[in-house]
């Protein structure tokens, strides 16, 4: 739909195209989380590609995987982030690291992340 076309709707018309159009997206982001997260596994490399230019295109390792959201360490900053499965794809071999920051030192650091968890709650780890 063209500017053209649109400017010719009226308030209540562009509303409702605007819902109908929020409910599509909504229904393919819950189709692409679900697709996406039978392929997701914890300590995947994993790019953002939704549209928050903050973390656009940046690399994470995968945390946590959520029913609809998965917990995202930075492989730049170390920030964590909850992103929705929808907006991230699975890096391939060439995926960008930092410098400074291996795929060992990434894999050491989850695993050392795992026996922290381990360690506070030995009955609830199950392997």
């Amino acid at each position: 739909m063209t500017n053209v076309e649109l400017n010719k709707l009226s308030v209540t018309e562009l509303r409702e195209l605007r819902n109908r159009v929020t409910e599509m997206l909504q229904l393919k982001m819950q189709l692409e989380g679900k697709l996406n997260k039978d392929t997701l596994q914890i300590g995947m490399t994993v790019r953002y590609i939704g549209g928050k230019n903050k973390i656009k295109n940046e690399t994470f390792v995968i945390e946590k995987i959520k029913s609809v959201n998965a917990l995202c360490k930075s492989n730049v900053t170390g920030t964590k982030w909850n992103i929705n499965l929808a907006n991230i794809e699975q890096c391939n071999r060439d995926c960008d690291l930092p410098d400074s920051t291996t795929k060992n030192e990434i894999n050491l650091d989850l695993l050392g992340s795992l026996k922290n968890f381990k360690e506070r709650n030995p009955e609830g780890f199950q392997a």
